[in-house]
């Protein structure tokens, strides 16, 4: 009686082990729509490189980053950093995970003015802190905000790869609107580097 006690036993805690791992299993595999969590709410910070169209001319930047970031909502912060552009952290970026991966949305609707002279942007637009360098910039190099709008954005599902456009968009008159590609792999042959 007492060894059938005991086998009975045995058998129930094996039991109750398998249906809890089962059920941290399953807990795992659920989908949250969210990158892989390395720490509280830092998700990943890469390093790439930036390709940038200033005048029609392409310009390339190496060793920057880009730091993503939770929210409470589940939106993600992108904090771009380049030693050549500036810095910019774009807030509530909207993250949609697919088969392919991960896509990053923010979009932002941008106007004229009837004069033609300046471009309009709803509140809520992010603006990065471009260093004015050079002869020009004087004995101190100062920053200046302009509108920074993510165009799109992605990373693989593996995390190894991705890519994000961005536009910079500066006085009107002057320098127009820059476009910046961050993103992993070779630097292009077909742009010259910025120092």
């Amino acid at each position: 009686m007492k060894k059938r006690i005991t086998m009975m036993t045995l058998a129930l805690l094996c039991g109750v082990g398998f249906f809890m791992a089962c059920g941290n299993d399953d807990e795992e595999l659920q989908p949250n729509n969210q990158l892989e969590q390395q720490n509280t709410n830092l998700y990943i910070t890469y390093t790439g490189w930036s390709k940038a169209t200033v005048h029609g001319t392409p310009i390339k930047t190496d060793e920057e980053t880009l730091a993503i970031t939770q929210n409470e909502d589940n939106s993600v912060n992108l904090t771009y950093h380049s030693n050549s552009w500036g810095d910019v952290t774009l807030k509530n970026v909207k993250v949609t995970k697919n088969e392919q991966g991960y896509t990053f949305e923010k979009p932002i609707t941008v106007t004229v003015n009837d004069e033609q002279t300046a471009w309009i942007f709803p509140e809520n637009v992010d603006s990065i802190a471009m260093v004015k360098k050079g002869p020009t910039a004087g004995g101190t190099p100062t920053a200046k905000l302009y509108p920074f709008v993510l165009n799109n954005g992605f990373v693989s599902a593996d995390l190894k790869t991705y890519e994000f456009a961005f536009s910079a968009y500066l006085n009107l008159n002057g320098a127009g609107i820059y476009s910046m590609t961050f993103k992993n792999g070779p630097v292009e042959e077909d742009a010259p580097v910025v120092q």
